[in-house]
């Protein structure tokens, strides 16, 4: 065969797993609009069934009232709101307090702020510090027998005092004095150390000055701080509606234990039930395995395709490179067993089509299933909840009590000769007789990449 057949009979082949992929795509995308839709009818129960309206927590209430269950809808609804106008209470008393902040939630960012101040406080607390420590030392002597001897405040005065007062015993066996004396002269006399001493109350007054500010800015980070999480706290257990809602849901789980509850809970969604709730369910259930299947052909034969899309781009480079008249040596499969194969694919596509949609007409009964896209979420409360329901009341004297009506939920109605016939055959993936299958195209694959 020459290179430029097989880069033919290879684009046709091509072709016809892209038509076959958008016949399949096709009624994927129609079957999960499908499953969108009935998974809105089971969100649609279940936010009935949840309601936390004012009249859906009366309901609720008499519900769990006439079970014996001590929780009451109703009750936590209001002490939630009690809550709620507590925390606004609070709200309205903090924000006066803050004139700096534009609301309330901005006090953690204040306290953030002074947190960052106090930190250039404390390194400024510091050097000053030192600068007073610096400006005591070379006084240090004539500090302590000033205070010990009454010469304070230690005024220029004061320090001819110390000088000047005294017999010479005093001068010269009064250690302490004769320190500070020694320290005078060492400075230069009495006007360079009256200099020093005026420099140490400088740096002290600067030190204190700097550290009462420090622990101004530390009492209000910890007002600020105490602020912000008394709110936090206030709005943390004042729960929005949704908050409200996923606990009162919670608990309606937890009462599904009670068969009291169970009974009086499934007579309150009588009504929902008939309106479709359960053929929600059950068609879900068959429309996911269709989908299911449709998602493994549809990646088997992309997956195909995409592997030969190498080799197909390489025959077209070598056909319009002038190499088409070169055989394309190796290559075990005919020209006939190609367009067998792009047949099989084009039929295989339309069976497989066709066969889909006619199973969304089916209905399976219904199991629970791991969560894909288009699956219904079986972690998520309302998932957890219908599954529930469903169980709860189809094996209730309520369901027995409606046999058409229980009858057609599980799918044995009428129908039911041709709906349990469809299942087989769908999922049997039955093909005519190819003389190449679609697993047989491998081969060509392999084939191609050795000739090139």
């Amino acid at each position: 065969m020459k290179i430029s057949e097989l880069s033919a009979k290879l684009a046709e082949l091509d072709n016809a797993r892209g038509e076959a992929l958008e016949k399949m795509e096709g009624i994927r995308t129609e079957i999960r609009s499908e499953l969108t839709g009935l998974i809105a009818v089971l969100d649609g129960v279940v936010e009935r069934s949840t309601d936390t309206s004012d009249e859906g927590l009366k309901r609720l209430d008499v519900l769990f009232r006439q079970s014996g269950l001590s929780f009451s809808p109703a009750q936590f609804a209001a002490d939630i709101q009690g809550k709620r106008l507590a925390a606004d209470k609070l709200k309205a008393e903090l924000l006066p307090k803050y004139p700096e902040i534009a609301g309330i939630d901005a006090l953690g960012t204040l306290a953030g702020t002074i947190k960052q101040e106090l930190l250039a406080d404390r390194q400024n607390v510091l050097t000053l510090q030192q600068r007073r420590h610096d400006a005591t030392v070379p006084i240090a002597e004539v500090l302590m027998y000033a205070k010990a001897k009454g010469f304070e405040p230690l005024t220029k005065e004061n320090l001819d005092k110390i000088v000047q007062s005294g017999g010479w015993f005093d001068r010269t066996f009064n250690n302490d004095r004769y320190m500070a004396i020694k320290v005078i002269k060492m400075l230069g006399g009495v006007d360079k150390t009256a200099a020093r001493v005026q420099k140490l109350d400088t740096a002290k007054a600067d030190y204190n000055t700097a550290y009462s500010a420090y622990q101004a800015k530390e009492t209000r980070l910890d007002m600020v701080t105490n602020d912000a999480n008394a709110y936090s706290a206030a709005t943390s257990a004042a729960l929005d509606d949704a908050g409200v809602r996923a606990e009162v849901t919670s608990q309606i789980k937890k009462a599904l234990d009670s068969d009291a509850f169970v009974d009086a809970y499934g007579k309150s969604l009588h009504e929902d039930y008939r309106e479709g709730f359960l053929e929600a369910v059950v068609k879900i259930r068959g429309l996911q395995r269709v989908h299911d299947y449709l998602n493994a052909k549809i990646d088997d034969l992309t997956k195909q395709r995409s592997g030969m899309s190498s080799t197909l781009s390489k025959l077209r480079t070598a056909v319009s490179r002038g190499r088409g008249s070169d055989d394309a040596k190796g290559v075990k499969v005919t020209g006939d067993q190609l367009d067998k194969a792009a047949a099989a694919t084009r039929i295989d596509g339309a069976y497989v089509s066709r066969n889909a949609r006619a199973a969304t007409r089916d209905t399976m009964a219904f199991t629970p299933t791991s969560s894909t896209q288009y699956r219904y979420d079986s972690g998520s409360d309302n998932f957890l909840l219908w599954w529930l329901l469903y169980n709860q009341f189809l094996f209730s004297h309520h369901a027995s009590a409606d046999h058409a009506f229980s009858s057609n939920a599980l799918g044995v109605g009428k129908d039911n000769a041709q709906a349990l016939g469809l299942e087989p055959t769908m999922f049997a993936d039955l093909k005519p007789d190819y003389s190449v299958t679609l697993t047989d195209v491998g081969i060509v694959d392999a084939g191609v990449t050795k000739a090139l």
